[in-house]
């Protein structure tokens, strides 16, 4: 992926990468995806999806049919990707909780999403923010992140 700059912006995106392109407009900048994975959502929608997946920096571009495919999420596991200036990847959750606080994205929520194959999983949740932190044995792994949604549940 050549996309260098890893700070996350909050429904924008990062860098050059920005909620809405398309699917040949992230191809330009982050080239060819090490695996494009397809599904279907489970909610009244029932449309196609895809999820291309870079293993170099470890991230994910999720485009959806019901949005023209335009690109609808990003997800990052590299320590790399920073927001608010600080790395997030690898902290407890109360580490993460303290650093996002002052950042005033929102109220904060917390689910407990533990399943019989991944007994300690967590999310922490800012819906205002469209931003979701999975916690995996007390550990930050993954943040996912959106477009503010209009009314109109289309990308801003």
């Amino acid at each position: 992926m050549k996309e260098k700059a890893k700070n996350i912006e909050i429904g924008k995106g990062f860098g050059a990468i920005r909620f809405g392109m398309d699917r040949d407009e992230i191809k330009k900048i982050a080239g060819e995806p090490d695996e494009i994975e397809k599904y279907q959502h489970d909610d009244i929608r029932g449309e196609d999806a895809e999820a291309w997946h870079y293993d170099e920096p470890e991230v994910s571009f999720a485009f959806e049919e019901f949005n023209d495919w335009k690109l609808t999420s990003i997800a990052v596991s590299s320590p790399e990707f920073k927001l608010g200036g600080k790395e997030l990847i690898g902290l407890k959750v109360e580490e993460v909780i303290n650093i996002l606080k002052p950042l005033g994205l929102g109220d904060i929520a917390q689910e407990d999403c533990s399943t019989d194959e991944t007994p300690d999983l967590h999310l922490v949740t800012v819906e205002e923010s469209g931003l979701n932190l999975w916690f995996d044995e007390g550990l930050l792994t993954e943040i996912q992140w959106s477009p503010i949604w209009d009314d109109e549940d289309e990308v801003e």
